[in-house]
Order: structure tokens, then C-alpha cells, then sequence
């Protein structure tokens, strides 16, 4: 039996241990989208997005091939390699999708922050407009933010399975 180097033995298990705590997460998604009254009216819009049919379907795929994938690379599987590498490019797009969708809704959840009962009654619109205009730019800046770690990690997960020493493990 090949020797696993460090460096794959570690993405090995951070993507069986990221399958397996996705698949014991999912029932909360499957919750979210069965009682949508145990969420405020302002976030049950903002969690439709994240129970809708599709990103249920999305999640359910991507655990599954996340917990495949981890087992394969520990067992130097060649498909497995293969699976990560369209993995990462998935991911890569897939998040690039979602960030781009929320800074366009950046408005939208900036107000969605802000809730009747923690603001004070006599706040003036201008301080609520500012409010609003910070609480975008910190969305935008950590969705921002998001996208460059998940871009990076990508490309260093693609760049990593594609070297040669570590190909040659997985034959």
C-alpha cells in the first residue's frame, strides 16, 4: 500500500470530517425550511434563500461528495483527486454565484439587521440612513472578504492535487 504524504492525509480528513458535520447540519436546514415560524419575518426571507429547493439539493450533493471525496483521498483513490479538484471549481463558482446575489441584496439585509425593537424610537431617518450605509459596507466587506478566502483556498487545493508528487500518490 502507497505511504500517504502529511499534506494529503490532512485534506483526507478535512473533508471527511466537513461530510460528516454537513450531514449531521442538514436536518437543521431540513427544520429551517419545515417551521419557518421559528424565525422572525425579516429572517425568514434571508433563510428562504438558504431552504429553497435547489440550495437544499446543493448542500445535500456537495456533503455527500465532500464525505466521498475525504474517504477516497485517504484511501489514495485517483477519482477521488479528480472529484476534488471539480469540487473546489464547484465551490468556486458556486460561492462566487451567492456573493455576487447578496452584495446586489446588500440593501436589503443591511435593513433586515436593524430591527424595530433595538432601535431607540426617537432615532432620526439620517442616523438610520448612515446606520444603513455602514451595516452594507460591512456586508460587502466580509462577503468580500468570504470570496478571497474561498477563492484562495481553492486555488491552493487545486494547485496541491495537481503537483506531481502528489498525483504519483494517487496512482
Amino acid at each position: 500500500m502507497e505511504k500517504r504524504s502529511i499534506g494529503v492525509t490532512i485534506f483526507g480528513w478535512w473533508y471527511t470530517i466537513g461530510g460528516i458535520i454537513g450531514l449531521l447540519s442538514f436536518p437543521l436546514l431540513l427544520i429551517m425550511r419545515a417551521v419557518p415560524d421559528l424565525f422572525s419575518q425579516k429572517d425568514s426571507v434571508f433563510m428562504q434563500q438558504f431552504t429553497g429547493n435547489f440550495y437544499l439539493l446543493y448542500a445535500l450533493a456537495m456533503t455527500i461528495a465532500t464525505l466521498a471525496v475525504g474517504i477516497g483521498i485517504l484511501k489514495l483513490k485517483s477519482w477521488a483527486r479528480k472529484l476534488v479538484i471539480i469540487l473546489c471549481v464547484i465551490g468556486l463558482l458556486y460561492s462566487i454565484f451567492v456573493s455576487f446575489s447578496m452584495l446586489m441584496r446588500s440593501s436589503e439585509f443591511a435593513e433586515m439587521s436593524f430591527s424595530s425593537n433595538t432601535l431607540p424610537k426617537d432615532i432620526s431617518p439620517e442616523t438610520f440612513a448612515a446606520m444603513k450605509s455602514f451595516m452594507q459596507v460591512v456586508l460587502i466587506g466580509s462577503v468580500s472578504l468570504g470570496v478571497l478566502f474561498a477563492v484562495g483556498f481553492a486555488i491552493f487545493v487545486i494547485w496541491f492535487f495537481m503537483r506531481k508528487s502528489v498525483r504519483e500518490q494517487f496512482r
